[in-house]
């Protein structure tokens, strides 16, 4: 959820009396909430790792759809940093070649409601991993940047990443 999203549940609870931090602690809660109900289920994440595996070597920007979710592969950077939103979630900033306009380079901020998602995946330098959610653009500085409110995420093997995608060493850091 936006920091706008969050600011606006908590000024609408305190117009109704409650205060600041009850307000904040609530709405912290219900956003988690709300972000795990938001979640793929385990049979669904094994549809979309067939789906994806079969279709994004064929892909022009790393990214397929799949239903209403995006789906791209991503690579663990070398020294990943996981950092909490004032949101109550939990952001990594991941290698993604559908990123490569972007002002910073090739980087998405994922962020993640789970907590041991995100160290799971930050404990995986140089991995790859299918992060399902929704891709969104935002212009800052003249330039794009990305970021995906992840829903679902697939730990990828060596011998299931497409070659034709990363390459043989994987997404060189740019």
């Amino acid at each position: 959820m936006s920091e706008k999203g969050m600011e606006k549940l908590i000024r609408t609870l305190m117009r109704f009396g409650m205060s600041r931090e009850d307000a904040e602690k609530y709405a912290q809660r219900y956003f988690q909430a709300l972000n795990e109900a938001q979640r793929v289920s385990k049979d669904k994440l094994e549809e979309i790792k067939r789906f994806a595996l079969k279709t994004l070597p064929h892909s022009e920007d790393f990214r397929v759809k799949y239903d209403k979710y995006d789906v791209i592969i991503v690579q663990v950077p070398a020294v990943p940093q996981v950092k909490r939103t004032s949101s109550g979630n939990y952001k990594i900033g991941l290698l993604w070649p559908g990123a490569k306009g972007s002002i910073g380079g090739p980087w998405i901020s994922a962020f993640f409601s789970s907590k041991e998602e995100a160290d799971k995946v930050a404990s995986r330098p140089g991995d790859f991993f299918l992060l399902i959610g929704k891709v969104r653009t935002r212009e800052y500085m003249g330039g794009p940047t990305y970021s995906i409110n992840v829903a679902g995420l697939i730990e990828l093997g060596e011998e299931e990443v497409p070659e034709e995608v990363f390459g043989e060493e994987g997404f060189a850091e740019e």
